[in-house]
């Protein structure tokens, strides 16, 4: 019989735990259950976490086993704030039972807790693997992953968090603003396509997103999609009636779309709110141009010149409005303040020699258009008016050599057409004045009768003999 008193080491005989005194007499103990029973929680594994009470941690109820006994215990030191016990819980357990997808999850949060975010990782990743379906598991993923500034990733995983579970409240909360970072990235490198995808997506879970409504509005833009842009501009001007440039996008979108009454309509709140709005009287000035009404466009460019008085952009369209309602010695006062402002301005100059050309000062017409000329070589506008010009002064030569180079670079300008078919008819070739008619009428079918003499003169004289090279077609 043994002595009881005991040593304070056991010794260990033919794979069973003995206990000895100090005498040396020895006896062997009970085999306990909660020491030498293998861990069974997960499949495959079949030892013990520990095979000694004096091998466990501090502070633990000795003897203890079972996995799910241990990640209990840690989880509870977890949440009373004793990380490192239960770190060295979680790692215990990690050595038994590798990739153990819960001890891997509270691990990866432990060490993201405590500013090891990068070793998280791993960790977490072992979660996953361990256990694909679980939705908090991608979840917090997706979070260590966005503080390491891996945005892609963190998408990903959020979305496979709502993959798992549609209803999944902060995924969504968190998905949006990482797939707006993706989106805006895309826009700036000029993939627009792929921003349009990735705002539509956020849209998706935050229809009243502003920025993202407005973003998307400008990538679709950008890819020609002029209804969608116009549409989610209009989507943006109501989320927010005070963001101006919401209303003007939509009246941009919408006068290229030819709805030149619905841009006016986008255009009017937004002056309501600020009258002081150059721009969006310059727009205005436009659009009333365009449905012929000369009145209202003077004085929507009248508002405009007044609101941005240094803006020579205004100015132009102010004269260009004013000559349109046949104002022309406004046209030429609007034309003369811009170049005092900026003597260099082709379009000023431009404007300037039309309105002299309205008052029948040719000469000093003319001078205006060589002085536009000299300063934008080539510039079809200015070809064109000029070109017009000498025609209407006499000068049949220089003139079809101006409109021939104006219309090889923009041939759908139909008054130049029919100042080159009485350049032609002042030269003799009815034929080709004729030509030129009839080109100006597929253009402008509404064309005065008065501008289609050309095309009358020529069946009435028949071909003539000479012909005017073109590379006008």
């Amino acid at each position: 019989m043994c002595c009881g008193r005991r040593a304070s080491t056991p010794r260990r005989r033919c794979g069973r735990w003995w206990t000895s005194c100090a005498r040396g007499c020895s006896r062997p103990r009970r085999p306990s259950p909660a020491v030498d029973s293998p861990a069974v929680d997960s499949p495959g594994v079949a030892r013990p976490l520990w095979r000694h009470p004096e091998a466990a941690p501090r502070g633990l109820p000795r003897p203890m086993a079972t996995v799910s006994e241990a990640l209990s215990i840690a989880l509870d030191h977890h949440i009373a704030g004793r990380v490192a016990e239960a770190e060295t819980l979680y790692g215990r357990i990690l050595e038994a039972v590798p990739g153990h997808p819960d001890a891997s999850h509270l691990m990866g949060l432990l060490l993201a807790q405590t500013g090891r975010v990068a070793a998280a990782l791993p960790h977490l990743d072992a979660a996953v693997a361990g256990d694909p379906a679980s939705p908090t598991y991608h979840l917090n993923r997706g979070k260590v992953q966005d503080a390491l500034g891996q945005t892609v990733a963190a998408a990903a995983s959020w979305l496979a968090t709502l993959r798992r579970q549609p209803d999944h409240g902060e995924a969504a909360e968190r998905l949006a603003p990482a797939l707006r970072v993706l989106a805006e990235t895309a826009f700036d490198s000029g993939a627009l396509a792929s921003a349009a995808a990735l705002y539509e997506r956020v849209l998706a879970l935050d229809p009243q997103n502003l920025s993202a409504t407005f973003d998307a509005a400008m990538a679709a833009k950008g890819l020609g999609r002029l209804q969608e842009a116009a549409w989610l501009a209009g989507l943006s001007a109501r989320l927010d009636p005070a963001l101006l440039r919401a209303r003007m996008a939509e009246a941009e979108a919408r006068q290229v779309l030819g709805q030149t009454e619905r841009a006016i309509a986008a255009l009017r709140p937004a002056l309501a709110l600020d009258p002081a709005q150059g721009g969006c009287w310059a727009s205005l000035c436009l659009l009333h141009n365009e449905l012929g009404r000369g009145g209202a466009a003077v004085t929507a460019g009248r508002r405009a010149a007044l609101a941005a008085p240094a803006d020579t952009g205004l100015l132009v369209r102010l004269a260009a409005a004013q000559q349109i309602a046949e104002k022309p010695r406004a046209a030429l006062a609007a034309a003369r303040r811009g170049l005092s402002l900026d003597p260099a301005s082709t379009e000023l100059h431009l404007a300037l020699g039309a309105a002299f050309d309205a008052v029948h000062a040719l000469e000093t017409a003319g001078r205006a258009l060589d002085r536009a000329g000299r300063l934008r070589p080539g510039d079809a506008a200015v070809l064109a008016e000029h070109g017009r010009l000498c025609e209407r002064a006499g000068l049949t030569e220089r003139a079809a050599a101006l409109l021939q180079r104006a219309l090889a670079a923009r041939p759908d300008d139909g008054d130049s057409w029919v100042a080159l078919g009485r350049a032609a008819l002042r030269r003799g070739d009815a034929a080709w004045a004729g030509r030129c008619a009839r080109r100006a009428l597929r253009l402008a079918p509404g064309l005065p009768p008065a501008c289609c003499w050309p095309a009358r003169s020529a069946r009435r004289r028949g071909p003539m003999a000479r012909r005017w090279p073109s590379t006008t077609g």
